[in-house]
């Protein structure tokens, strides 16, 4: 960033450089607003300990390496609170708890083989490729682990919520459960899910099988695809692969949507792609149904028509945690020359290749 003297204009900067090169000329109508993260700063402590906590400053995934992100086996007088990447607030308060009683004396330390154990799975997750958004993507279930090492009773309710206000020392705060439990109803019936399901998408890679059953012909294709972030509450999905049919040479295929997501009516939607990658017409939007249709995952339709050809697009979509661990698309299609099956099943790409 450029600054003006600050005799001159003391309330802005002229000129916002990108780190392309390219340059932005501001005024006083505009506003920047500094979104810099944080990085881990631990270097008070000697060469020595951080040695012990395998500590890399770069790494703001996993930074070091700790047994629950608290206890060192070779540290017994130190603990971390905070060192968790994630939705955190009901972690902290947990983490909080079992610290001080481990440190006051009311609970044991956990047993060092243990705690091996615990430092052993913190180094898999911090060497895996690709990375997830998060090391601990299971939110719950780090809670309810965290509960079991404070001795506290924790409920085997599916649905149970995982907030701070339900482990305090008095008691659950009843009433701040009871509007939770309201909102948790509501993504029951499907509110909610399209905006988890738009960001576990965000610039994920992808494989592909797609089985063809019908006219004009049966076929297979797979391949890879991926999500790219396009612009404000869009993404591109661009997929490559081979299509085989009967008595055919295997042929090249190439397909891009853009999935849009609007915020204030939680919807999402898929359209067609011009030339230049900007949102052609409207292909579907997706509907998502009660969490009760399914076992397997969340449901959700669409209804396209094309000419006289009649598309209906049925989805699924498997959750771990915040992330999708695969999803499926179904396409049902009629019309005077089509009569045909088309199902994809995506399973996350292994590694970062780009295609």
């Amino acid at each position: 960033m450029i600054v003006p003297p600050f005799n001159e204009r003391p309330d802005w900067i002229f000129l916002l450089i990108l780190n392309n090169g390219v340059s932005i000329k501001t005024t006083v109508d505009d506003i920047l607003i500094l979104c810099t993260g944080y990085r881990p700063c631990l270097e008070f402590f000697s060469k020595d300990i951080l040695k012990q906590l395998s500590y890399l400053h770069d790494d703001v995934f996993c930074p070091i390496i700790l047994h629950r992100n608290i206890f060192h086996t070779n540290l017994p007088n130190l603990a971390f609170i905070g060192m968790y990447r994630g939705p955190f607030w009901a972690i902290i308060e947990l983490q909080s708890r079992w610290v001080a009683s481990v440190f006051a004396g009311l609970l044991p330390a956990p047993l060092v083989v243990i705690q091996n154990a615990g430092l052993d799975m913190e180094r898999r997750i911090r060497e895996q490729q690709p990375r997830p958004q998060f090391p601990h993507n299971d939110y719950v279930g780090s809670i309810n682990d965290l509960v079991r090492e404070t001795t506290m009773n924790t409920s085997s309710d599916k649905n149970d919520i995982a907030i701070p206000a339900k482990y305090r020392t008095d008691g659950p705060d009843e009433k701040i459960l009871d509007e939770v439990n309201a909102t948790c109803q509501q993504a029951d019936q499907g509110h909610f899910i399209a905006g988890a399901v738009f960001r576990a998408l965000h610039q994920s890679q992808w494989t592909f099988e797609r089985t063809l059953k019908g006219k004009p012909s049966d076929g297979f294709a797979s391949g890879q695809a991926q999500f790219y972030f396009s612009k404000q509450k869009e993404l591109l999905y661009k997929e490559q692969g081979n299509l085989n049919l009967p008595s055919q040479i295997p042929l090249d295929v190439t397909q891009k949507y853009i999935y849009a997501y609007d915020t204030d009516n939680d919807l999402l939607s898929v359209y067609f792609v011009d030339n230049n990658n900007e949102r052609g017409s409207l292909f579907h939007t997706i509907s998502f149904q009660s969490k009760h249709s399914s076992d397997d995952g969340w449901i959700a339709n669409g209804q396209h028509l094309c000419s006289q050809d009649h598309y209906s697009a049925s989805y699924l979509f498997v959750f771990n945690g915040i992330n999708l661990s695969r999803f499926e698309i179904e396409y049902i299609v009629e019309g005077p020359a089509k009569d045909y099956t088309s199902k994809t099943i995506f399973q996350p790409l292994k590694n970062n290749a780009n295609f």
